[in-house]
């Protein structure tokens, strides 16, 4: 990360230069991409959902599905009343609602719930519940309008046999990206344990296999 940019935007700018490469084999598939709460903030998001179509009207972060945590103390907006937002005269309502994240009374029902199992490393099974809310929209800025932007939040819980919450906090997640709803909330969760897994590899890697120093031509 240069001086002149920030990590956010490094990151979005090397997400877009994979988006971007058609070569590689996942070019034009639906990808993934998950991210811990620093990625939650609009600098990284409206950066990497903000490019440019092209003449037939397609942006490449089409394609790409962000999978990011936030925490538990933000505040979104649940989309406008049905039939706001093209006001003739005035500024257009962009936001309804307000959504906070540690009132459950401004929640709503969810729009989807789903169940899954989640197995720790020691074999102690758990029961997850999974709520989704669709549409959920963060403030922007001039630079970054993310009204446009709208997105899936996920709330995962997980439960003992009694039903009590496992850890003091649950996890929320943001689901943003036009092919959004193609990731089930199980996936969402799935996905998001996945990186746990990797970032201690990176770490591993780095740390104890000389990842990030040693290089040699030779694959073995």
């Amino acid at each position: 990360v240069s001086s002149e940019e920030t990590k956010n935007e490094a990151g979005a700018a090397q997400v877009k230069a994979i988006l971007s490469a058609e070569k590689l084999p996942f070019s034009g598939q639906l990808k993934v991409l998950v991210g811990d709460s620093d990625y939650s903030a609009r600098s990284f998001l409206g950066e990497l959902y903000g490019d440019e179509a092209d003449q037939a009207g397609k942006k490449k972060s089409d394609e790409q599905v962000a999978l990011v945590r936030c925490a538990g103390n933000r505040t979104f907006y649940h989309a406008p009343p049905q039939g706001e937002g093209k006001n003739p005269v005035g500024h257009p309502t962009w936001y309804g609602a307000p959504f906070r994240l540690s009132d459950e009374e401004t929640w709503d029902e969810p729009d989807e719930e789903e169940w899954t199992t989640w197995t720790t490393h020691r074999g102690k099974t758990y029961n997850v519940r999974l709520r989704g809310w669709h549409n959920i929209r963060m403030t922007g800025t001039r630079e970054y309008p993310m009204h446009q932007y709208p997105f899936t939040l996920v709330r995962a819980d997980v439960l003992d046999e009694a039903g009590r919450s496992v850890f003091k906090r649950p996890m929320w997640l943001i689901v943003m990206g036009q092919r959004r709803a193609e990731v089930s909330l199980v996936e969402v969760w799935e996905a998001y344990g996945q990186r746990v897994d990797l970032e201690h590899y990176f770490r591993f890697g780095k740390q104890k296999l000389l990842l990030g120093a040693y290089q040699t031509p030779d694959v073995e």
